[in-house]
């Protein structure tokens, strides 16, 4: 009833505005063009109506009753290490919006949340509680959500009134939404903005749209903001290297996110290292996945290094190439940190400085041969203990180390061709000391699974395989790199699921 008031008030007013200018202008409208305005403006009315009954204002606790609520709840309890889940719904008031599920690494609980209103929220400890209190916090669509330091946090957007960059915090009761400080150089807001953001570990990565856009081929189209949610802190790292493009579609997983630009190209932003992989001719990689039952009820789960759907009982993987990005090249997600617009200012006035001196040719020459012949003699020594089968390079030598993994990797790797029982990997991985068993457990796994991530990336294998021992099949062992199943002593292999 009130929206149908609404729209008559809309038209008597309206009426009146075409009814007043049609006596003020009768030498240039007719009676035939005064009518048809009537109507055309009564269809648009009935238009508006249509569209406001779709998106109607809905009380937050109707959210408990979207269907497949209930199944989707139970299958984030029963679903395992996964840090974010959606599932495709339609809203009791029409509106087509996902539920989302989110939750931190090792943590038991989760928060559900739906489509940026901050009116609803729910702890999986109390499923039909709304712990939002407030039932005018409003919508923060187009944010970045995700549980840090046991809150669920929500970063930048477009509601509240306004787009922003603005870091918000949930504490629940009365203190509902809670606006965090923060220091540092953050994104500028614009009017019109397509910037990216990314949860991972503790630092949301956000790749805005620098301010002129396309002004010639090849320039950057994104700078990179980093704010470390602990320290509450932004940092401006520098343009984003030109050669990752213009973002299409993105997706988030544990150990970092992939992105396919409009030209094609599918690359795997590896955010611990700064640097990207990058894949051409690959313009089907998400929609093949994405188009996959994508009707109601459709849940997708994010793990560290796996993105699925299930749907009616059935699962369906997304494929990710591992193998080729572990052959592809390595692309540094910020190209020339130097060269930011005010240190570049910077290195032009020291430059500026150098040509005031004048120097002569001979002067430059004798200032820069020294550190020509320096630079020669390093290129040897390198050359040479490449050469060297004790040198660094060598695979099997003691002192091999791989500046690509992480520190934690290579101890793992330093073992390749060991078989350990739990124990043993446990003192490995330097969780021993834990005393709680679902605690040991689940950072056992969490470990397992970023150790196996990295080195997929970039020799195509899991480093560390779980097996289960032919004699006694309570018991499991875990072996470190490739090895022959055939020649294995009484183990068989465990089947990994994601």
């Amino acid at each position: 009833m009130g929206e149908k008031s609404e729209c008559y008030a809309f038209y008597l007013c309206c009426n009146v505005f075409l009814s007043t200018n049609s006596l003020q202008m009768t030498a240039r409208f007719s009676l035939p063009r005064i009518v048809t305005s009537h109507l055309l403006l009564w269809f648009a009315c009935l238009g508006v109506s249509t569209k406001a009954s779709a998106d109607s204002w809905m009380h937050p606790n109707d959210h408990f009753n979207t269907e497949g609520y209930q199944a989707f709840f139970m299958q984030c309890q029963a679903t395992e290490n996964w840090f974010q889940a959606s599932m495709l719904s339609t809203l009791p008031n029409g509106r087509r919006a996902p539920l989302r599920a989110f939750k931190a690494p090792g943590d038991s609980g989760f928060y559900l949340h739906v489509d940026g209103d901050m009116r609803w929220v729910v702890h999986s400890s109390s499923p039909q509680e709304n712990i939002s209190v407030s039932h005018v916090e409003g919508f923060n669509g187009g944010s970045c959500d995700f549980v840090f330091d046991g809150h669920l946090h929500s970063l930048g957007g477009y509601g509240l009134w306004r787009r922003h960059f603005d870091l918000l915090r949930f504490h629940g009761g009365s203190q509902g939404w809670q606006l965090v400080a923060t220091l540092g150089e953050a994104p500028a807001v614009r009017d019109k903005d397509a910037s990216w953001v990314f949860f991972h570990d503790g630092k949301a990565y956000v790749f805005a749209e620098t301010k002129e856009v396309m002004q010639t081929y090849g320039s950057a189209m994104y700078e990179l903001y980093v704010l470390d949610v602990g320290s509450r802190k932004w940092t401006k790292m520098g343009l984003v290297d030109a050669r990752l493009g213009q973002f299409k579609s993105t997706t988030i997983l544990g150990s970092g996110a992939l992105m396919l630009n409009e030209a094609g190209e599918l690359a795997w932003l590896d955010f611990k290292n700064e640097q990207a992989l990058l894949l051409a001719n690959r313009e089907d990689a998400f929609a093949d996945f994405g188009s996959w039952m994508s009707e109601n009820g459709r849940m997708t789960f994010h793990n560290d290094s796996a993105l699925y759907h299930i749907f009616d009982g059935d699962r369906r993987d997304m494929e990710i190439p591992w193998d080729e990005f572990g052959s592809s090249l390595f692309i540094p997600m910020v190209s020339e940190r130097h060269l930011l617009p005010a240190e570049a200012t910077g290195a032009g006035a020291a430059l500026m400085g150098d040509v005031a001196e004048h120097p002569s040719s001979s002067q430059l020459v004798w200032r820069t041969l020294p550190w020509v012949l320096v630079l020669g003699l390093v290129v040897m020594v390198l050359r040479l203990m490449k050469r060297s089968p004790s040198g660094p390079a060598s695979r099997g030598g003691e002192g091999y180390t791989d500046t690509r993994l992480s520190p934690l990797t290579q101890k793992v790797l330093a073992q390749e061709g060991s078989q350990l029982d739990t124990e043993d990997l446990d003192e490995l991985l330097d969780i021993a000391h834990l005393s709680s068993p679902e605690t040991l457990r689940s950072q056992r796994a969490k470990l397992i699974s970023r150790v196996n991530t990295e080195h997929r990336v970039l020799n195509g294998t899991d480093l560390i395989v779980r097996q289960r021992s032919a004699n006694d099949r309570r018991r499991s062992v875990y072996t470190i790199g490739h090895v022959d199943v055939s020649d294995a002593d009484g183990v068989t292999l465990i089947e990994s699921h994601g």
